[in-house]
């Protein structure tokens, strides 16, 4: 499925991803760590000879949506990869990490993080766990857009569980639900690990920035973070109408729910 396809949309991969038009020969396809869903099927990111590009087993509208919001009102917090949807599937740009040179870049970087959660709380956005971030520069790259809309899930007649919105605004869980807190973005240990993109202490991880070959985490920026946030949610705020009109582009597209115990 994966050869036929890559055959059918070649001229347009070269054309998208390449400046020179020429890919050259497929070299090599990395399907690890890529976790494994539509029947089998895995994300896989191509390397030809004069570079690379990402392969995607499952619709990449919503990508390309969330591509145009940003671009329009949010492109100084976010970088988000070029995309080409096609039926079910798509291909996605390749991104490098890419060091910063300075401690004002890494400022710069947690500052434009803090506004990107901004968006992702409006938006209700959940697993975005340090291993879907990649740090280009200065500039936060957020890489799996499969769960950028999730709805919450209701548990059915169950008042203790859930309360009628409409009468306890302020419940908790309701509040909870409605805050960064299902994101996965604060910080969080699954199996020893750090998993938020704000700490995480993995070797492998390419979330957070470096510098002189170091991995900085967000300690001792933290002021950056929160004016990030700040202004982040003051934009939100002032085109929230905008940001609602927005979101009917993404009716009928298909999204990506985790449900965990």
């Amino acid at each position: 499925e994966l050869l036929s396809r890559l055959t059918e949309d070649w001229t347009e991969i070269s054309r998208a991803f390449f400046v020179s038009g020429n890919p050259g020969r497929i070299v090599r396809l990395k399907t690890d760590g890529a976790d494994p869903h539509f029947h089998g099927r895995t994300t896989c990111v191509i390397e030809a000879e004069h570079g690379a590009f990402v392969y995607k087993p499952h619709s990449c509208e919503i990508d390309v949506r969330f591509g145009e919001l940003v671009q329009r009102r949010f492109g100084d917090f976010l970088y988000v990869p070029r995309c080409i949807p096609r039926p079910g599937y798509g291909y996605s740009e390749f991104i490098e990490a890419l060091p910063v040179g300075s401690e004002a870049e890494i400022d710069r970087y947690f500052y434009r993080l803090g506004g990107a959660c901004a968006l992702f709380q409006a938006l209700g956005s959940s697993d975005l766990h340090s291993e879907n971030w990649i740090a280009r520069g200065g500039f936060p790259v957020l890489v799996d857009l499969e769960t950028l809309l999730t709805p919450t899930p209701v548990p059915f007649n169950d008042p203790q569980v859930w309360p009628d919105p409409e009468t306890e605004q302020n419940d908790f869980l309701y509040d909870t639900n409605l805050s960064l807190l299902p994101s996965s973005l604060l910080p969080g240990a699954s199996d020893g690990r750090q998993l938020s993109v704000f700490l995480d202490d993995s070797k492998d991880s390419l979330c957070l920035p470096m510098l002189d070959g170091e991995k900085r985490a967000v300690t001792g920026h933290e002021e950056a973070l929160c004016a990030g946030f700040s202004d982040g949610y003051d934009r939100c705020m002032r085109i929230r109408m905008e940001l609602r009109q927005a979101l009917e582009a993404f009716k009928e597209l298909p999204v990506r729910v985790l449900l965990r115990n």
